[in-house]
């Protein structure tokens, strides 16, 4: 993983570099299927599923669907606490009269259909199993290219995997944590490891505000910093790699991103 500390004028000179070197690599802001509306969705019912109890999952779906937004899903909080009520039982249980009206009942409404639909999967189903439930949800409520998106997501799993093992992956904070999720999962299923592995190999280059998924193997890429900024710091221990090109105005600067302990 690179990071940028200005894309606009490192990220041409990097995606150059590595198309010119046949480096596969995948620019900054590329929204992955985790990272869309979709993906949250799909995230939030498996979460349910493996846990009836996860509020906070409930709170993502209601937030989901269009038109829905922080203001109404507040509103439904406010309404809940004021008038002494369990959150999750909105969902499943009938509604109290007069406490909520208007559209927070239409948006209710939806979200209390989903949870029907799935309250009889349990956590044991495979992708086969519910790939295309699944889909039908997802086209209700964010339309036919987050379906699209999800079959195609799904598509590169492994089909017997369980929905549990789903949200596990899905929920996995790294590229290194999803790889060893389904590792797992073809050892129990004992099947080969499909061609070309499990994680793809390729350089991540993102800035330092979209990356999320913190990796040891990260490097800075800074315009315009010199090691002697270290130095001055008393961190000459930091290893660090200065470039210089004749075609950039000051030297770059590689730093290596370390988790914090």
């Amino acid at each position: 993983m690179i990071l940028l500390s200005n894309q606009h004028v490192l990220g041409p000179i990097l995606a150059s570099e590595f198309q010119t070197a046949g480096v596969p690599f995948e620019p900054p802001r590329v929204e992955s299927f985790l990272d869309s509306d979709g993906g949250r969705l799909v995230l939030a019912l498996v979460r349910i599923v493996c846990d009836a109890n996860d509020y906070v999952a409930h709170r993502v779906m209601l937030g989901l669907f269009p038109g829905v937004g922080v203001g109404t899903c507040n509103a439904i909080c406010q309404a809940v606490i004021y008038n002494n009520l369990n959150y999750r039982d909105i969902f499943y249980r009938p509604l109290p009269t007069a406490v909520f009206t208007g559209r927070i009942v239409t948006a209710l409404n939806v979200a209390r259909g989903m949870c029907g639909q799935i309250s009889s999967w349990q956590a044991a189903d495979t992708l086969a199993q519910r790939t295309m439930d699944i889909a039908g949800i997802v086209t209700n409520v964010l339309g036919i290219a987050h379906n699209q998106a999800w079959q195609n997501y799904a598509a590169s799993l492994p089909s017997a995997a369980t929905l549990e093992e789903l949200r596990d992956f899905l929920w996995a904070d790294t590229d290194e944590q999803q790889a060893a999720l389904l590792q797992t999962v073809y050892t129990r299923l004992n099947q080969a490891i499909p061609i070309g592995g499990l994680s793809p190999a390729r350089i991540r280059v993102m800035t330092m505000h979209t990356a999320r998924r913190d990796s040891p193997h990260a490097w800075f890429l800074y315009r315009g910093l010199r090691k002697r900024f270290f130095q001055a710091r008393g961190d000459s221990d930091i290893p660090a790699l200065s470039l210089k090109r004749p075609d950039f105005c000051t030297s770059l600067l590689l730093v290596p991103v370390l988790p914090v302990s």
